[in-house]
C-alpha cells in the first residue's frame, strides 16, 4: 500500500492523507466561502493534512508507549459532551459529526 510518510516505522497511507486533505479543503470552503479560491494555494491543505496525520500518529505512539488507552464507550461519551459537536445543548448526530 502506498504511503505519504513514515512515523517511527509506521506508514501513513496515501488514501488516509488524501481523505484528510479533502476534509480540510471542504472545511475551508465552508469557512471562507468564495474567498477560499484566492487563498487555496497559500493554505496548502495537502501539507496540513500530512502534518496533522504525522502529529496524530506521534501522539498515538506515545500513548501506547505509556500504556494509555480509551474504550469506545469512553470516547463516545466524551465526544457527545464537546460543545463543538452540540447544537442547542444536544449532540448533532452521527451523520453531521462525520461531516465535521
Amino acid at each position: 500500500m502506498p504511503w505519504v510518510a513514515k512515523v517511527n516505522g509506521t506508514e501513513v497511507p496515501v488514501q488516509l492523507w488524501q481523505e484528510m486533505a479533502q476534509r480540510l479543503d471542504e472545511q475551508y470552503q465552508r469557512n471562507f466561502g468564495p474567498q477560499y479560491s484566492q487563498l487555496r494555494d497559500r493554505i496548502d491543505v495537502r501539507r496540513q493534512a500530512a502534518e496533522q496525520l504525522i502529529q496524530k500518529e506521534l501522539i498515538l505512539q506515545d500513548a501506547a508507549r505509556q500504556g494509555l488507552s480509551v474504550s469506545d464507550e469512553e470516547l463516545a461519551a466524551a465526544l457527545v459532551r464537546l460543545p463543538a459537536f452540540q447544537r442547542d445543548g444536544k449532540f448533532v448526530g452521527i451523520e453531521e459529526y462525520r461531516q465535521l
